[in-house]
């Protein structure tokens, strides 16, 4: 795999020529640009949106993208987003976020999704959870297994978070409302009443009302105290010359539902599914957590 530098012939404008800058063990690959490519210069820019297009790094494989992420993210490269990107998940996500206040966000983040913090207190949790979810769903004649274990995985996530309760909180439906956003997330982005798009950016700003009133409430009555990760935030807040701010700590929050919620539902769902294609794979894994739990 080769890390190339695509520098324009003229600054903002395409066809572009590849100048290689290194390379990394990983499985080759080819990588080859037309020199007819000026004609789409107007899409890229309404694609990207951003006026020129001068450098970019074009990475595959496990071992580029760990080097890049792992090693010399904010050195050597620098995390890039669409516009209409941040124009979705906020202007002060963790993915808009470079240098000392990412790493700032990062210790946030890892004080609750760390590892000791997944052995010691995530991990039962989901255990149980999962317990009482799948005793519910063997009283059902069936499931949609994608809409049930998102359901389970917002519920938990939102419960460590912000400590939701979508009974008590019935009114505001907070889940409902990141489906809306979901929907419309790949789509042309067209801000106009009854497209897709226009659908997300409500669903994000009917969310967004939810979470503003809840640290409200919050920071108003600050004696109760319910040890999720708002605590935390709050915490932080409240501090003299805080780096953090409000609008920062929504649009975190906001996206750590999003990212915990709609990925791990996926990746639950098409691990249910292979195993159920392969049953030999689920009699080792069943023997294996069985000889675990002996041990």
């Amino acid at each position: 795999m080769h890390i190339y530098e695509i520098t324009s012939q003229k600054s903002g404008h395409l066809p572009f020529h590849l100048n290689r800058i290194g390379a990394l063990p990983t499985t080759h690959f080819n990588y080859e640009a037309s020199s007819s490519a000026g004609n789409h210069e107007n899409c890229c820019k309404r694609c990207f949106g951003r006026d020129s297009i001068t450098t970019a790094a074009v990475t595959a494989g496990p071992g580029c993208c760990q080097y890049i992420c792992d090693k010399q993210e904010g050195r050597l490269f620098q995390s890039w987003y669409p516009d209409t990107f941040t124009e979705i998940f906020g202007r002060q996500n963790v993915g808009s976020i470079h240098g000392f206040m990412y790493k700032y966000i990062k210790s946030l983040i890892l004080s609750l999704f760390g590892v000791e913090s997944l052995k010691e207190h995530l991990l039962p949790e989901i255990n149980r959870f999962a317990h009482t979810t799948l005793t519910s769903w063997s009283g059902q004649p069936s499931i949609e297994v994608k809409d049930a274990t998102a359901a389970m995985i917002f519920e938990l996530t939102a419960k460590k978070l912000i400590s939701y309760d979508p009974i008590t909180c019935s009114s505001s439906n907070l889940r409902e409302k990141f489906v809306a956003f979901i929907e419309g997330l790949i789509s042309f982005p067209i801000n106009i009443p009854g497209t897709a798009y226009y659908k997300c950016i409500q669903g994000r700003k009917n969310a967004m009302r939810v979470l503003k009133k809840m640290i409200e409430q919050r920071r108003s009555s600050p004696e109760r105290r319910k040890g999720d990760f708002f605590d935390r935030v709050i915490d932080e807040l409240q501090k003299d010359r805080s780096m953090l701010t409000e609008a920062t700590a929504l649009d975190l929050i906001f996206v750590l539902l999003f990212a915990s919620y709609e990925t791990t539902s996926l990746a639950l769902t098409m691990a249910i599914k292979y195993l159920s294609e392969h049953p030999q794979v689920l009699d080792k894994l069943t023997s294996l957590v069985a000889g675990k739990k002996k041990n």
